[in-house]
């Protein structure tokens, strides 16, 4: 397989890398890179006459919403940096939905190769240096503090959503262009993963690395699938599993893991926010409190290590309430609902894949990392592709 070379092919590969490379880099000259980027972005969307999807118009609406209401609370992370970031996530998406509809093959490929490189600099780092690229300091109060193991992706819990995208993308290169070969390969990294998070001891990290491989292993099976996994049943399944993770923590369920492990129930600490978080979303259910930095997020619950809520359902409850908690769900849903023109087998897929970001959901707060938009992304295009364009799976 070749992979031919465009004018627009370089420029997504090169924004790929710009605003897909983890936080923690970004300096000075990388961010007039990615502004000078951004307006090339635009500028092709609009001589393109780009049309955004039915998801992509969810999605600007949710930033919409969450950058108003910020600006409403009056939140100190209320700028015009707040605006220009959602503008480059909202740009970014609606380029690679332009170029995954235009050139399918070419662009999965892109961000295939560019994510390989990236994974793998982050397996490296982890094989070769298991204390850590470098430790990052996390005060907890004014009398405590401890420090935390960092590598090319960040801490523990930064990289399982990079390596589902990973994952999902070599099973679709196994579809498109079959072989032993890239099967071969699409193995190696089933392996990778579920082992990168054992060596990081990130618990949560390893069950969706788990759970992704079993998609995987379903897709790849050959024959007809005669069961599917309910989309809607998935959902509700997973918000009714999520409240009572929340309410157990502090009722029934919290007290017995304590007993028996000495530990809370998430065996790391970050239950002991959610208390605090359900009195915040209580004051303000409908509308929520917006964006705010870590600074004023330890401000407001009593603690400089609160930064967030550590828990997708409530983070979203608290930023945006009710009102962006629907925004969400109905994205959820039309990634979803886009598989069932397609075979039971790749709707399981997909199903499975997006439960791996529910579970990861239910320890983290992970809407503001750009890799989990492009993962939902890619499965709401890959569905659409796979209905009307590709041949099924025999």
């Amino acid at each position: 397989m070749s992979l031919k070379i465009s004018i627009n092919s370089i420029f997504l590969s090169i924004y790929l890398i710009i605003i897909m490379l983890p936080r923690h880099y970004y300096n000075g000259a990388w961010g007039i890179l990615e502004n000078g980027l951004l307006l090339i972005g635009i500028f092709l969307l609009i001589i393109k006459k780009y049309r955004p999807s039915k998801w992509n118009i969810v999605m600007t609406l949710y930033f919409i919403y969450f950058t108003v209401i910020t600006f409403i609370n009056q939140t100190d992370m209320a700028d015009w940096h707040f605006i220009l970031s959602n503008i480059k996530t909202i740009v970014f998406l609606f380029l690679v939905e332009y170029e995954v509809n235009r050139k399918p093959n070419q662009t999965i490929s892109i961000i295939f190769y560019m994510l390989s490189i990236f994974i793998m600099l982050d397996f490296l780092s982890i094989c070769f240096f298991p204390k850590g690229l470098y430790q990052t300091e996390i005060i907890w109060n004014e009398w405590s503090q401890s420090d935390r193991a960092e590598w090319f992706f960040g801490n523990k819990n930064n990289r399982i959503y990079w390596y589902t995208l990973w994952i999902f993308l070599g099973y679709i290169r196994t579809i498109i262009y079959k072989g032993k070969l890239n099967k071969f390969f699409l193995y190696v990294m089933m392996i990778i993963s579920p082992i990168t998070m054992i060596l990081v001891k990130s618990s949560t990290a390893l069950v969706c690395a788990i759970i992704a491989d079993l998609a995987i292993i379903l897709g790849l099976q050959k024959g007809k699938q005669r069961f599917s996994i309910s989309a809607k049943g998935m959902l509700i399944g997973y918000l009714v599993f999520d409240v009572i993770i929340i309410v157990g923590a502090a009722t029934f369920l919290g007290p017995i893991v304590s007993k028996l492990f000495g530990k809370d129930l998430t065996f790391s600490g970050r239950t002991l926010i959610w208390p605090q978080v359900i009195l915040k979303i209580w004051q303000k259910p409908v509308a929520g409190w917006g964006y705010m930095s870590g600074e004023e997020s330890g401000n407001l619950f009593g603690n400089l290590a609160f930064s967030s809520a550590h828990n997708q359902l409530l983070n979203t409850l608290w930023q945006g309430g009710v009102i962006l908690l629907f925004i969400v769900m109905v994205l959820f849903l039309l990634t979803l609902n886009v598989y069932r023109k397609t075979t039971h087998k790749m709707e399981t897929v997909a199903v499975l894949l997006v439960l791996v970001i529910l579970v990861d959901m239910t320890f983290e707060s992970i809407l503001n990392v750009r890799a989990t938009w492009l993962i939902l992304l890619m499965l709401y295009n890959w569905g659409y592709l796979y209905s009307k364009y590709l041949i099924r799976m025999k």
